[in-house]
């Protein structure tokens, strides 16, 4: 009898219910989550101590710590993507192409459950104030200390050592990114964008089309600057990190990537040695985009109000999260026009802009 991974019942439904998989294909999702766990080993950092990928998610899942969940799972997916894996694993690339896809999902659904069914860690003292305020951020720019890292025991430098080639395609950036646009909420004084809310509201109301189309048009717009100019994400097949720099391939030529500075003109190489370093940047910031549109942005304003007196008080991230959870489970999404939200939606995919940016780059401009 096969055992069971973490939540299994739970990431079925979930799969079945918002990813429109059948019953049979969700089943295969959790065997290559078994597969992984199975086969990859994970050691704390700075001991020997040792343990499996779904027993160190436990623990992080049910304590709510949603940023070092995500740093695992990333980290996990990082490893998989290291050219020769499949010599070190004895696996086909296929098979363990498979993995990174059930990961990928595995990892929204755990970020989803911690969402609405567990208490979130955080210092509840912590104030927000016009940030971004996802435990994600923490993550990207490299801010979360995690305890754990995949594969042999080694010192924490020597992870992504200078000789290793990392490779992600089209598809495993997509799946990165979009993850990263749908959980980024920022809450500014005179408006939020509650987009993780806005997400799960669309997909309760069976908008699921619409939301996954939404994300991937702002992923093909993104700009990734190169060598002799500027390329979109929907025109490069990889990305390439070795040596700390980045390249990517677009049309079948390997193209040197460069990052902006922090005062967003010079261009410089990034200096990076995973994915999760690499930040989706705002050439103009969403709170501009926000507050130049503030009459043409009614259900926001509406949803914002709902919100917020959801948290009465001072806005911290547990009450922002206890919020959420509060207005999906009241008869406000009934009172909600989905369709001039969705007209607001575009309106603001319009006037984005997003670039590749080195993460440090990116936390020297401020979370824009």
């Amino acid at each position: 009898m096969k055992k069971e991974i973490l939540l299994q019942k739970e990431f079925i439904e979930w799969l079945v219910n918002t990813g429109g998989l059948k019953i049979t294909a969700a089943g295969s999702y959790c065997d290559y989550i078994a597969a992984a766990d199975r086969t990859l080993e994970i050691y704390k950092k700075g001991s020997n101590e040792k343990s499996h990928l779904l027993a160190v998610l436990e623990t992080e899942v049910f304590n709510g710590n949603s940023a070092q969940m995500i740093e695992i799972v990333d980290e996990t997916i990082d490893k998989l993507s290291e050219i020769g894996i499949e010599t070190r694993l004895n696996k086909s690339l296929k098979y363990i192409k498979n993995w990174k896809s059930a990961l990928y999902k595995y990892k929204e659904f755990l970020y989803d459950y911690i969402d609405a069914e567990i208490e979130v860690v955080t210092d509840e003292e912590t104030l927000v104030n016009d940030e971004v305020i996802t435990e994600v951020v923490e993550h990207v720019f490299g801010k979360s200390s995690g305890e754990w890292q995949i594969g042999k025991q080694v010192k924490s430098s020597e992870l992504f050592e200078q000789d290793k080639i990392f490779t992600h395609s089209q598809e495993d950036l997509y799946k990165c990114f979009s993850f990263r646009i749908i959980t980024q909420d920022r809450l500014y004084k005179e408006l939020f964008y509650p987009i993780s809310f806005i997400k799960r509201l669309f997909y309760l109301k069976g908008e699921r089309q619409f939301m996954n189309a939404w994300t991937k048009e702002l992923l093909n717009k993104v700009s990734i600057h190169v060598t002799d100019g500027v390329v979109r994400l929907d025109q490069i097949s990889r990305l390439e990190i070795s040596n700390h720099q980045v390249h990517v391939e677009s049309n079948g030529v390997l193209l040197m990537a460069f990052t902006k500075e922090s005062d967003n003109k010079r261009l410089v190489p990034f200096s990076v040695n995973t994915l999760t370093r690499i930040s989706l940047d705002h050439e103009k910031s969403m709170k501009s985009i926000m507050l130049e549109n503030l009459s043409n942005l009614q259900i926001f304003k509406e949803i914002t109000v709902a919100l917020k007196g959801h948290m009465k008080r001072t806005k911290t991230l547990k009450r922002y999260k206890k919020a959420c959870k509060a207005a999906l489970e009241s008869n406000f999404i009934n009172l909600i026009d989905i369709d001039r939200l969705k007209v607001e939606m575009n309106l603001i995919s319009s006037l984005t802009h997003l670039q590749f940016m080195d993460g440090v780059e990116n936390t020297r401009k401020g979370c824009s």
